[in-house]
């Protein structure tokens, strides 16, 4: 049990070590694995938190929460990790973009989001 103040302000500064210190940079190098380490190297901060860090920053990405981890449990009824449900996600996008063109995964994560929600 960290503060959430104190994971925070480590992670700011382990980015700033790396040279993000807006949202362009991290947009820019959202990518490069120096820079999810920096995140990711906080004790309390982990790969779903970067997803979802990178969603709020504006990245057309999924953040496999438990929202969207128990979307796809439901489906495939069973438990499926963090890892598999982007996996999952991520192939689903992929056969929605042919009819759905201005889709983006954002729009998507908050979609089943929302339908979960509402469970």
């Amino acid at each position: 049990g960290r503060l959430k103040a104190d994971v925070s302000v480590e992670a700011a500064g382990r980015l700033q070590a790396v040279s993000v210190t807006d949202i362009s940079g991290l947009r820019d190098r959202v990518d490069d694995a120096e820079v999810r380490h920096a995140w990711t190297g906080v004790h309390g901060l982990g790969w779903v938190t970067w997803q979802y860090f990178c969603s709020l920053a504006g990245i057309d990405h999924f953040k496999p929460d438990v929202m969207l981890m128990r979307f796809a449990a439901e489906a495939l009824e069973r438990y499926v990790s963090p890892a598999e449900t982007d996996v999952l996600l991520s192939g689903a996008f992929e056969e929605l973009r042919p009819s759905y063109p201005e889709l983006t995964e954002r729009a998507l994560d908050h979609t089943i989001w929302l339908f979960e929600r509402g469970q």
